[in-house]
C-alpha cells in the first residue's frame, strides 16, 4: 500500500476509481488481469504496477478528488 484516502461513502470512492480508471485507460492501460485470472470479478479495475508508477497514481487520484460529481 502507498497511500490512502477517507471517503465519506463506498459511492464517493466508487466515483473515484472511476475516474482514475477512465484516465488510465484513456492513457492505453489496459486491464492488466483476464475475467479467466479473476472469476469472481474485478479484473477490469486492474492495471500493470509496472507501467504506472505510485506517484503518478497518486496524482491521478488527487486530481480526481477535485472534479466536482456529475
Amino acid at each position: 500500500m502507498v497511500r490512502t484516502w477517507p471517503f465519506d461513502t463506498g459511492a464517493a470512492a466508487y466515483r473515484i476509481e472511476q475516474i482514475v480508471l477512465k484516465r488510465l485507460r484513456a492513457q492505453g492501460h489496459g486491464p492488466y488481469l483476464t475475467a479467466e485470472q479473476m472469476p469472481t470479478g474485478g479484473w477490469t479495475e486492474t492495471f500493470g504496477a509496472a507501467a504506472v508508477t505510485a506517484d503518478t497514481l497518486c496524482r491521478l487520484v488527487s486530481n480526481a478528488l477535485t472534479e466536482p460529481p456529475v
